[in-house]
This record gives C-alpha cells, structure tokens and sequence, in this order.
C-alpha cells in the first residue's frame, strides 16, 4: 500500500519490497557529438527530435562522426543510475548483445550501482547505440538503433521481480518495439497486481504523436505517476496550455510531475499543486538526459520517504548538473 500523508510524504507499507526502482528501458550506448546547426540539416535532422536507424544507418554514422564523449545511456537507464548513485537500490530489465558495446554498458551499469538482470543475446546482434548530436544551445538531437535493446519480450518478465519492487519505472521509448510493448503491458498488470507504484516518462514529443492514443490509453490503465516535460505534454492531448492539459491528466493519473524547463517543475497529487523553480546554471552544455536525472532523483526521494517538495528539490539539483556537460549522467564523486 502507498500512503501520501497532508505533509505530502509517501511511504510504501508492504513485507518484501527489497528493490527501490526496477526499470524497463533501452540499453543503448550515447555517442555525444557537438555539432552546428547547419550540420543537422545536411543530414536532414530535426532539430531536438528523435529518429530510429537502422544497422546500416547507424555503421554510416560510427564511419563519420567523432564523439567528444562515449557513455551508457538508455532513459530509464540512465535514472537508475541517478537514483543509485544516491543510494537507492535499482535494477535494470534491458538487453544488450554479447558484443564490446554491450559489455561496455554492463561493466557501466556495474559500476553505477546499477543491477543489469538480463542475459546479454548470443549471435550475430548488435548492442544498440545512440548518435546524440549536440548543438551550441545544448539542444540534443537523436538518431537511434535501437539493435538488441528493441528485443525486450515476454520472456523477460519477472513477476517477483516486480512484486519486490516498490517502483516500477518504464520509458515511451519502448513503444518502438512491438514485443517490449507488450511485455510493459503484462509488466504493468503484475505490478498493479503486486501494489507496486507504475511510473511511466513520456519520453519524447514526437513519440507522443505517434502512439497519442495508445499512450493515453496506457496510463488511464496502468499509471500511477507520469513525468512529462511540458511539451511532451502537450502533445499528448493536442493543446497549448499547461492548464487545459494538467486538467485532462489529472482525470486519469493520480501522481503527475512536468518539467518546464527553465520555469522550473511542477507536481500534483491528489488535490494539491507543488512548484519548484529552476536553479541557475553558468551554461547550458547539453540537455542530454535532463529530464532521466529529474526522474532518478524525484524516485530516490519518494522510495526514501521524503516528501513530494523534496523530492522535486533533489530532482531540480540532479538535472542541473548534468545539463552543464555532455551527457546524460555524472559520477557521484563528481557531484
């Protein structure tokens, strides 16, 4: 059972929950490419979209681009390795092949306190990767291949696993893959079986276009808290106003946070609003996984009991931090 006191704390009262956060995302690899505006539309890329490659696409791309930075990334990932990193316990359901990508993402994941429980595919696949192309404004712009990542299936599903958890954390991204579609859905049914909290991101604006109605769909079923930044928002019931669409979200979710970006973050529950404005920051570097480490430190705090202000606190500094480097995580000992 989930409790939310008037303080706006929430506690998570059940026997056995051993795992913080279990997350269903992409084990992907971020390669982190500063680029000029002019250089996304020779490649005919729109600007802060995402766009899925496939293996020849993305072997074209290894052959021309030169990365400042290589590092483990994936959505939800990568807000496993926030929370971790604070000390949550956190466990990833996400593949990778038996390749040097894939082992690097494991050794990663390893080292972010972060438990990968899938076995790495055998064969002839190829681990998934991410170009992610980084202009002076820090806007990024993703051209994907998904590889073994989008072979996510039924087989993966642990339904202990899911009962043990107290969240369980699931990225839009997914919906790209028809079997990881259908596992989050059976993923969803245990963990509302089991009294687990279903978190789900949004993931991508244009994402939202293109599954609007499954999504909406998805989270009047099975959501219990939805993060969102606003324009991904927006997208999911074609408005422009931030009133209009919390209006129509908090008809089917209980527990909504959207991020606004520099007008800060704001979450409701229930019947009560909660703001949190922006932190400054010296320079914007790369947006890459601002919103993963707002989610990864929003989850710390509520496994850990805190209440909902605080947690949006934690999530706000999380965020800032990594939006002033490439990349969309920062080791502890850095922070």
């Amino acid at each position: 059972m989930r409790v939310v006191d008037p303080m706006g704390n929430m506690s998570f009262r059940r026997s056995g929950q051993s795992v913080d956060v279990l997350g269903i995302g992409n084990a992907i690899v971020d390669l982190l490419c500063p680029v000029e505006d002019g250089e996304l539309e020779k490649k005919g890329l729109l600007k802060g979209s995402m766009a899925l490659v496939d293996d020849v696409a993305a072997q074209q791309l290894h052959s021309q681009v030169q990365p400042v930075s290589v590092q483990s990334g994936g959505s939800v990932a990568n807000s496993l390795f926030h929370s971790a990193q604070m000390g949550a316990k956190c466990h990833l359901v996400g593949k990778v092949a038996d390749d040097e990508t894939g082992q690097r993402f494991r050794d990663d994941a390893e080292r972010g306190g972060v438990k990968l429980t899938t076995t790495p595919l055998a064969g002839q696949h190829m681990s998934g990767c991410c170009f992610v192309f980084v202009t002076p404004d820090g806007q990024r712009t993703m051209c994907t291949f998904l590889g073994a990542s989008a072979k996510l299936s039924d087989v993966d599903i642990d339904a202990a696993a899911i009962a043990a958890a107290k969240v369980l954390l699931i990225e839009g991204y997914l919906w790209s893959s028809v079997s990881a579609r259908q596992m989050i859905l059976k993923s969803a049914a245990i963990a509302h079986q089991s009294d687990t909290l279903v978190a789900f991101s949004l993931s991508d604006s244009y994402l939202v276009s293109a599954h609007q109605e499954e999504f909406q769909e998805f989270i009047e079923n099975y959501v219990d808290l939805l993060f969102a930044n606003e324009h991904e928002a927006y997208r999911l019931f074609d408005t422009d106003s931030l009133a209009t669409t919390v209006d129509r979200l908090k008809r089917v979710v209980d527990h909504l946070v959207v991020t606004r970006g520099e007008s800060g973050s704001v979450a409701y529950h229930e019947d009560n609003t909660y703001e949190c404005s922006a932190l400054s920051v010296e320079k914007v570097v790369d947006t890459t996984g601002a919103g993963d480490a707002y989610a990864g430190g929003y989850l710390y705090g509520l496994t850990q009991g805190y209440s909902i202000e605080q947690c949006m606190k934690i999530a706000t500094q999380q965020s800032t931090d990594v939006i002033g480097h490439y990349g969309g995580r920062i080791a502890k000992e850095s922070l």
